[in-house]
């Protein structure tokens, strides 16, 4: 049988091998919404969280395993679901998980991609935020998001679509924009905050790429949670090589490689 969980606060016990604590922090501090499904009998475990599907928990049947992708496929992949996200990312924490969901979920055609996850050592000195006169940054608050800038309603997507709404947000959240010629041209925030960590989540405007944006934003953005005494995390897909270049710019150090499965929920 499997339950829908309300209570978050021992989920991460079963995901140690994605070293992705500051996420499931985030859940259970209630910055981040999530849904947890758990197999009674055996501690299987799903998560969603966003697009992502997180598939935790041993067992020593695959039957298991194959009743938990079943009960996602028909319970919780519904058609609302598959017309709201498009596509899902599926996370899982060994090679039997990996197995069966190839095998189970051919049906969506997933496809394995590799990523690469960066954390800021405490020990790491702080990174100078040097001037570049042709960029101005500022804190993302309330005016910022009233622009009249054909990009705010991007930076305000991300925004809701990590935090819920702008209002939470701008309640315990941070980020930085990078401006030029009056014109939003990428941007740095805080995603999956908790008490001594957050996930980092950056983004610089097609026109605007190779100017150094990414790393002028990043680099505020990292100041900003050393004063706070977070640990900021850095999830990236492991060919996206301007993303790595500027985790490992910034003297972040990677603490995990590993892949997920996107399935095609068209």
């Amino acid at each position: 049988m499997i339950k829908i969980e309300n209570n978050s606060k021992n989920i991460k016990k079963y995901y140690q091998e994605l070293k992705m604590d500051f996420l499931f922090d985030s859940i259970y501090e209630v910055f981040t919404k999530a849904n947890i499904f758990i197999k009674e009998d055996c501690q299987l475990i799903i998560v969603h969280e966003g697009h992502g599907f997180f598939f935790g928990g041993k067992s020593n049947d695959e039957q298991d395993y194959i009743d938990v992708i079943h009960y996602f496929k028909d319970k919780i992949v519904t058609n609302d679901l598959k017309q709201k996200l498009h596509f899902a990312k599926v996370y899982y924490t060994n090679e039997r998980w990996k197995k069966v969901l190839m095998e189970e979920l051919s049906d969506f055609k997933p496809n394995i991609y590799p990523r690469v996850l960066f954390e800021y050592q405490k020990d790491e000195p702080v990174p100078k935020r040097y001037n570049n006169h042709d960029v101005e940054i500022y804190e993302i608050t309330r005016d910022i998001l009233k622009r009249k800038d054909e990009h705010t309603i991007d930076l305000i997507n991300e925004i809701k679509q990590m935090w819920g709404s702008i209002e939470q947000f701008l309640k315990y959240g941070f980020g930085y924009c990078a401006i030029i010629d009056n014109e939003i041209a990428g941007w740095c925030t805080c995603e999956y905050l908790s008490q001594k960590q957050c996930g980092i989540g950056i983004e610089t405007i097609e026109k605007f790429q190779k100017l150094g944006i990414g790393s002028l934003t990043a680099t505020y953005l990292v100041n900003k949670c050393i004063s706070l005494n977070l640990i900021p995390h850095w999830d990236s897909w492991r060919n996206n090589l301007p993303s790595v270049r500027i985790a490992e710019k910034l003297k972040f150090n990677k603490i995990n490689d590993y892949n997920i499965i996107i399935l095609n929920l068209e």
